[in-house]
């Protein structure tokens, strides 16, 4: 009985999962798996640099498993990664708050900002 209660709660989770990558596709951004606790994805990310997933590609990423969600960013999409959480206010202070944020398995914080036209983006590591 017990396996029967654990498969059902997978189910509802991978639904749940299903249903809220869908959602971010619907709304222009890349969902892509990641390992669960991890920042690393469960796939070869990089083809949907160029074109988005299908959703047939997200349902069967997300239909078993334990997996969290990433997005690919570039296409309209800046991600702010704050480490350190003592270092969050002042990110936000000089970059503007964001609705779209989520807590990194590390604790500490994602910020996401619409890319604003013509200015040229690339990776940048410890900046001020």
């Amino acid at each position: 009985m017990e396996t029967g209660n654990r498969t059902q709660k997978e189910r509802s989770v991978n639904d749940a999962m299903i249903k809220t990558a869908l959602e971010y596709l619907e709304l222009g951004f890349r969902p892509i798996p990641l390992i669960a606790g991890k920042k690393r994805p469960g796939i070869k990310w990089k083809a949907y640099q160029a074109r988005p997933p299908t959703d047939g590609e997200v349902r069967s990423w997300f239909s078993t498993g334990n997996r969290n969600i990433g997005l690919v960013t570039g296409n309209g999409v800046v991600v702010v990664d704050v480490d350190d959480p003592d270092l969050l206010d002042i990110v936000i202070d000089r970059c503007g708050d964001t609705p779209m944020r989520c807590q990194t398995p590390g604790g500490g914080m994602h910020l996401y900002y619409a890319m604003r036209s013509g200015i040229q983006y690339g990776n940048a590591v410890r900046i001020n």
